[in-house]
């Protein structure tokens, strides 16, 4: 394959046909698509599916599929809500550097995965040391 076109698909079941129609009006053998649905919650990944093993079978497509959960951007809002799981309200990294609990801090972590809350602390720890030594450690 010469190019590749990248295809993102995320709740997009109702714009999908007409790029299934783009690419039936192509007709080029040097192209690969690469669909790629991130989770989606309705029905795009088995539409693409469908569509890539019957209508667009003489294409080169592939589907790629992420079953990851959500992570560390989509709850690190909860860090900032007065009582909620992992609140950092009040806590000062010039008095108590930052740490979760399992690690003997006080911050709990708010998703399955501790390392994103690690790294949440370790930045807030990094950002207090940078402005209190003028980024000289």
């Amino acid at each position: 394959m010469k190019y590749s076109v990248i295809i993102p698909v995320y709740n997009s079941i109702e714009y999908m046909s007409r790029v299934f129609d783009f690419i039936k009006s192509q007709h080029r053998q040097d192209v690969e698509y690469i669909f790629v649905d991130d989770c989606s919650k309705d029905d795009s990944f088995l539409r693409v599916t469908e569509v890539c093993n019957s209508i667009l079978s003489d294409y080169s497509t592939q589907i790629l599929q992420t079953s990851e959960t959500p992570g560390l951007g989509t709850k690190a809002d909860l860090w900032f809500q007065e009582g909620g799981k992992g609140c950092v309200i009040g806590m000062n990294a010039k008095d108590n550097p930052l740490f979760v609990k399992k690690d003997g801090g006080e911050v709990d972590a708010i998703t399955a995965a501790t390392i994103s809350s690690r790294a949440f602390c370790d930045a807030i720890n990094r950002a207090y040391k940078a402005i209190k030594y003028g980024g000289n450690e």
